[in-house]
């Protein structure tokens, strides 16, 4: 009997919402306190700058935890309403903790913030998988993304090079910092008043739930 895939996609979704839902009672505390009162006084704009990079780092990790569990689970021969499973070597799993296993070999942990290397990873095991299709697709998008997690994470001339880059992709404009580029508002349409921090999450829901279903 065919086993269906879990909500991969509410898993994401309720993952990256605690972890928005910290950057947004911060700013609302912020913006209410008065200019004089101790939460203005202690609490300065690169600290919340500092906290929405802290929330992308654990949105990143989401994400990278997304694709995992996906692999891991078509795997182990689970369904979703567009994929049915098909082995490279044509031998599913019979649980999560083998298809894991297989996935990992000698190693302790596998890193998902390349797409080009995470669509190999998924080539070598599954044949016509929607998650190395969309990460094929969406690559560069991707890419820009793992980008400002390298910047938040290392301090590297490499990490600020590709950071400066992938800021002027996304947003038109030369941020100072990561978390300066989150927190500023997303003004391409009229009347959006989304931070970056907002639209780069629910652009890597939309990847999720490509993949998902």
């Amino acid at each position: 009997m065919a086993r269906s895939l879990p909500d991969i996609t509410d898993r994401f979704a309720k993952a990256t919402s605690q972890s928005l839902g910290v950057a947004a009672a911060t700013e609302a505390l912020w913006l209410t306190a008065p200019p004089t009162s101790a939460i203005r006084q202690q609490l300065k704009v690169p600290q919340l700058e500092a906290l929405y990079e802290s929330v992308y780092l654990r949105i990143f990790s989401a994400w990278e935890n997304a694709l995992e569990e996906l692999v891991v689970y078509f795997m182990a021969g689970y369904e979703s309403q567009s994929y049915k499973p098909i082995a490279a070597n044509g031998k599913l799993f019979p649980t999560l903790k083998s298809a894991r296993a297989a996935l990992y070999g000698s190693r302790d942990f596998l890193l998902w913030h390349n797409p080009k290397q995470v669509a190999e990873r998924v080539e070598s095991v599954l044949t016509g998988c929607p998650v190395e299709s969309v990460v094929q697709s969406s690559r560069l998008e991707i890419d820009r993304y793992a980008a400002i997690r390298h910047r938040v994470a290392h301090d590297s001339a490499d990490a600020k090079e590709k950071f400066v880059a992938a800021a002027k992709a996304i947003t038109k404009s030369s941020p100072a910092s990561a978390g300066k580029m989150l927190r500023t508002a997303d003004t391409s349409e009229p009347l959006n008043t989304k931070k970056w921090l907002i639209v780069i999450r629910g652009r890597l829901a939309d990847l999720v739930q490509e993949m998902a279903t």
